[in-house]
């Protein structure tokens, strides 16, 4: 959700490692090129250019593109919209382009257009699969079409209000997070302090900066449903060790009610040695967006339970995450940038069983299976970095 004016060069990604996703960006009157990706992966949903002389550009592999919704215009009839070259692997879906001599140019070692209409100023769906192996088709696990699921995009934002419907835990709720004590009695009577007073969002402020302060909790917080929005200032939250374990979740949301945000913490254990933390069990007739929130330690490949548990009528919002796996039954979820870094061939960084699933960016480390789809679900993976540190599995 950001816009570039000017500049030579509107965004540019140029590391083969990792990989970055971006979404709603406007780019105008840059001196060359909008989005210039060399050797990373990008994924990107809504692109607009204006007056752009090259608006996408890809080179080498492996970098790999996902351009998704792309509208482009400008006044360049020698130019293509979109240039991949020297085996650059690009998917693009629903593109248009105006002043363009093309919409797409791919100069790619192979390549092969699932559609591209001959009128030059519209892409339905389009793929390459140059790479490194040179292959020339859609790798399938059985007989299918050679096209996306094109699952319906959905998202939800916070709702934070004014001051007046803001809850600090600590001006407001005594809870001091600056000690060791166990912190979970207090941020509970907190949250329900704030949703009794009407207070829509609860603010849970930076603690000092020592690794030893943090908001400690032992046992299950349950969030109440009128509460829409709770937001750290990049605060961190240390799970006691009843709680790594596995067996109850930190986090329970239930009931039904507006969507609920939940932001900005990273966490951390009080035995990096146990690394069996469910986070967040959401059982819940309302939306729910997870956003900005890391686990602080290594995990365990054979931990058996799940960071995420999601169930009920509502749907799942993750964006911009990094923990253990998720799991989820029959629910809709849309990830965006999911960093998962735990799994096994026994328990799958992603498991969708009977679900509909739309991931935007994926990025794993570690090793073992990344998304395992069963009971009917669907699941479209739209961009990833897979960096395994182990033999990956052969599919």
């Amino acid at each position: 959700n950001i816009v570039v004016e000017g500049f030579g060069t509107g965004i540019k990604a140029d590391n083969s490692q990792y990989s970055v996703t971006l979404e709603q960006i406007t780019l105008r009157n840059c001196g060359q090129y909008g989005i210039y990706n060399r050797y990373n992966v990008l994924s990107i949903y809504g692109l607009v250019t204006e007056n752009v002389p090259q608006p996408y550009f890809q080179i080498g592999a492996p970098s790999v593109g996902v351009l998704i919704n792309g509208r482009f215009s400008g006044n360049f009839p020698q130019s293509s919209a979109i240039s991949v070259t020297d085996r650059g692997t690009l998917y693009a879906r629903t593109l248009s382009g105006v002043g363009y001599g093309a919409v797409l140019s791919d100069t790619a070692n192979a390549s092969s257009a699932h559609h591209f209409e001959s009128s030059g100023t519209m892409v339905e769906e389009y793929y390459n699969t140059a790479g490194r192996g040179g292959v020339n088709i859609p790798y399938t696990l059985f007989d299918s079409p050679a096209a996306s699921l094109g699952l319906p995009v959905s998202d939800v934002e916070a709702c934070y209000g004014g001051p007046e419907n803001w809850y600090n835990v600590i001006a407001d709720g005594g809870v001091n997070p600056n000690d060791t004590r166990d912190d979970t009695a207090a941020l509970q009577a907190a949250l329900n302090a704030a949703a009794a007073a009407g207070k829509s969002t609860v603010f849970l402020p930076r603690n000092e900066n020592k690794d030893e302060n943090a908001y400690i909790i032992n046992e299950t917080i349950y969030i109440p449903e009128k509460i829409r929005t709770i937001v750290g200032a990049n605060c961190k939250i240390r799970i006691g060790a009843a709680l790594c374990e596995g067996k109850q979740p930190v986090f329970r949301v239930q009931g039904g009610g507006e969507p609920l945000v939940i932001e900005n913490f990273w966490f951390r254990r009080n035995d990096v040695r146990i690394n069996n933390v469910w986070y967040f069990d959401i059982d819940a007739d309302r939306d729910v967006k997870l956003r900005n929130l890391s686990d602080h330690n290594i995990l365990d490949d054979n931990a058996s339970s799940p960071a995420v548990t999601a169930a009920g009528q509502g749907g799942l919002y993750l964006e911009d995450v990094a923990f253990g796996r998720v799991r989820i039954r029959q629910k809709n979820v849309w990830a965006r940038q999911l960093n998962i870094e735990v799994g096994s061939d026994d328990y799958p960084m992603v498991e969708n069983d009977g679900g509909r699933l739309w991931i935007l960016g994926f990025k794993m480390e570690r090793k073992g299976v990344c998304i395992r789809t069963v009971g009917g679900g669907f699941t479209e993976l739209l961009g990833g970095c897979l960096l395994y540190t182990s033999p990956s599995p052969r599919d």
